[in-house]
């Protein structure tokens, strides 16, 4: 019960932020930049399903503690990123519901879940962070990770 009022006291925070932002943004742009649109995170779709947003995050989190089990096998164990599987896992469960219905919002945040962390761990062996004087610490966001190892391939391809 503590977690889906946190939930709607996030989706009602979202939604008095939009209030006050978007009139305030609108004031300044018309001033400096003439036709510009305000641009907001992901929140902003919770409040389009707030179930698909509970729902996708719980499926998130299971899809982010199977692949944390699957990695113990690997080089590297990574432990789920609650917060990006929270606000990544709601977004995708929101746009799988809208999409997919009941299947695709647990589908389609399940798969985020897991793979959002099981890229971490497959990744880790290709960058070497040893070097900064960091070891079995790394990127959590997965786009940055994946960013990463493609300059890595390039420097490995290009000999550097």
């Amino acid at each position: 019960m503590t977690f889906v009022a946190g939930v709607l006291v996030l989706l009602q925070g979202v939604r008095m932020f939009l209030g006050e932002i978007i009139p305030a943004f609108k004031g300044i742009s018309e001033k400096l930049i003439p036709g510009a649109r305000p641009a907001l995170d992901v929140p902003i779709f919770y409040a389009s399903g707030p179930v698909a947003t509970t729902v996708g995050f719980l499926c998130a989190m299971v899809g982010g503690i199977l692949a944390t089990l699957i990695s113990t096998q690997l080089k590297v164990v990574v432990l789920p990123g609650v917060i990006g599987l929270f606000f990544m896992g709601g977004a995708a469960g929101v746009f799988g519901d809208k999409l997919g219905g009941k299947r695709g919002c647990v589908v389609a945040s399940f798969l985020l879940g897991f793979l959002f962390t099981l890229i971490v761990a497959l990744a880790y062996p290709l960058i070497d962070v040893t070097g900064y004087g960091v070891e079995g610490l790394w990127f959590a966001s997965t786009d940055a990770i994946l960013v990463s190892v493609f300059m890595r391939l390039i420097g490995m391809i290009a000999g550097v």
